[in-house]
């Protein structure tokens, strides 16, 4: 599915979003700034790969910040996927998490609900060209863990002083966490 709506990723985020998707990935990267240095590495490109975030191919402790954005509802194991940030963070790194939630106020979530369950398959069908990813999109969003939810889970799973605020009028958790 994800292989699918690639080609227009990127543009359905800005028109769900008005464009504020850009915003609350400013924040993630200012917190992933804010982390400690990690260690020194003579290699100035990182390598893309493709991997699975239950097992990542890399050493335990050796990311500065290992960030997420949209990930975590797709995840066939949560506190699995969580584990697995913690253990290739570096003691005293930052885990940080951007996903997006159900308002949870009354009245604006069913506005909400009427937008993303409604408008955005299809939206997703004239832009993308694929209305079943954007169905999915918010039946995941639906059943995934709440913000207070993943942030017990985030503890669970090691983290620290964590914490998240609300952006978007709601509709957006940013979760951050010390490991």
């Amino acid at each position: 599915m994800f292989t699918r709506i690639a080609r227009r990723y990127d543009l359905m985020n800005s028109l769900m979003t008005a464009g504020r998707h850009h915003a609350w990935r400013a924040v993630v990267a200012r917190a992933a700034a804010a982390a400690p240095p990690g260690p020194a590495r003579r290699a100035t490109r990182v390598a893309l790969l493709a991997a699975d975030a239950l097992t990542l191919p890399f050493a335990d402790k050796t990311f500065a910040c290992v960030t997420s954005a949209f990930l975590l509802r797709n995840l066939a194991d949560l506190p699995a996927g969580l584990a697995e940030m913690r253990r290739v963070t570096m003691p005293g790194g930052l885990v940080a998490a951007l996903e997006i939630t159900r308002p949870g106020v009354p009245g604006w979530d069913a506005l909400f609900g009427l937008y993303f369950d409604r408008l955005v398959p299809l939206l997703g069908a004239l832009v993308a060209g694929d209305r079943a990813a954007y169905t999915y999109l918010p039946q995941s969003v639906e059943r995934f863990v709440t913000p207070d939810e993943l942030a017990r889970l985030m503890e669970k799973a090691g983290l620290r002083d964590v914490g998240y605020r609300r952006c978007g009028l709601g509709t957006i958790a940013i979760h951050l966490g010390v490991a």
